[in-house]
């Protein structure tokens, strides 16, 4: 499969991002997420939050060990630390879902490092 855009990777990895409506399914179909959940996410995200250098889903929606009613867990790098924005905002989408963001750029926890390292994938 030929890549067709490339985004900043995680320090230490390669990173190419597919077809964009290649994620989306990839990510209703495996990760549990409905199309439109994805698309309320990307639409939040990229307009109201155009300083994110990338986004990652990690946790058990990344790894395929969620259930119905899994939190979304998304990594993000930015130049400032705009989590409580950021949570404020996902919070308003009319999902089902609670979502835990966490600041990449500020984050202290080698072990959580290492799991979106391993483990994240690129949000569309």
């Amino acid at each position: 499969m030929t890549p067709t855009r490339q985004r900043e990777a995680l320090p230490g990895s390669v990173q190419l991002v597919q077809n964009p409506e290649e994620s989306r399914q990839h990510l209703r179909h495996i990760h549990g997420l409905p199309a439109r959940t994805v698309s309320e996410i990307r639409h939040c995200l990229k307009h109201q939050f155009p300083q994110l250098h990338w986004v990652k889903l990690y946790g058990s929606r990344a790894s395929g060990q969620h259930w119905r009613g899994s939190d979304i867990d998304l990594a993000y790098s930015a130049d400032e630390n705009c989590t409580a924005a950021l949570c404020e905002a996902l919070d308003q989408l009319p999902t089902p879902y609670l979502f835990d963001v966490t600041h990449w750029d500020s984050l202290r926890h080698p072990g959580l490092q290492q799991h979106i390292e391993r483990i994240g994938i690129p949000f569309p």
